[in-house]
């Protein structure tokens, strides 16, 4: 058994960062079974098509659920919603699961810079599994699009891409988990 080695992460703008997907197929020869691609995420059919014509397919492990939590009476109940409905405020909750993906590792020789043989192994890696939100009271507020104005027009100022255009962001939401 080989000795663990942690993964290296590299920073985004100087904060540390943590590598976290979703595969939004596997491959033909998985068991599980397949599921459609909702509208939200591919709206012209266009992934959909690239995947009949290729070997992948999508399947419930690639699936996110997007919730929304209603708590009556104690009892909390869970809908589906559109990931764009959640927007900068609303409070979620995020659930991960943890998985082992076979890769392919190159072991460094030391201090000289070269490279060593390449061996099999697993890394680990955070899949995305539901992002359920729980509380929309600050981004209905006024205050938040006037908390939002200000933040949008910071980040213009401070982050314009090399070509002067600045990034945007996807937002999405959660949908329930039962």
């Amino acid at each position: 058994m080989e000795e663990w080695l942690p993964a290296k992460y590299d920073k985004y703008k100087s904060s540390p960062a943590i590598d976290v997907g979703n595969r939004l197929f596997d491959t033909k020869d998985s068991v599980e079974q397949d599921v459609p691609i909702g509208v939200d995420i591919d709206p012209k059919g266009l992934i959909a098509a690239m995947a009949r014509k290729s070997n992948v397919r999508h399947t419930v492990d690639n699936a996110v659920l997007y919730l929304s939590k209603q708590t009556t009476g104690g009892k909390a109940k869970y809908t589906p919603i559109l990931p764009q409905t959640i927007v900068v405020g609303d409070i979620v909750e995020v659930k991960f699961c943890v998985i082992a993906v076979p890769a392919r590792f190159v072991k460094d020789k030391g201090h000289s810079g070269g490279s060593g043989p390449s061996t099999s192994g697993h890394r680990i890696k955070l899949k995305l599994c539901a992002v359920v939100r729980i509380d929309t009271e600050f981004s209905d507020n006024k205050s938040c699009a006037v908390w939002n104005s200000k933040m949008d027009k910071k980040r213009a100022l401070s982050e314009p891409e090399e070509d002067g255009r600045t990034a945007v962001m996807r937002r999405s939401g959660y949908e329930d988990d039962e």
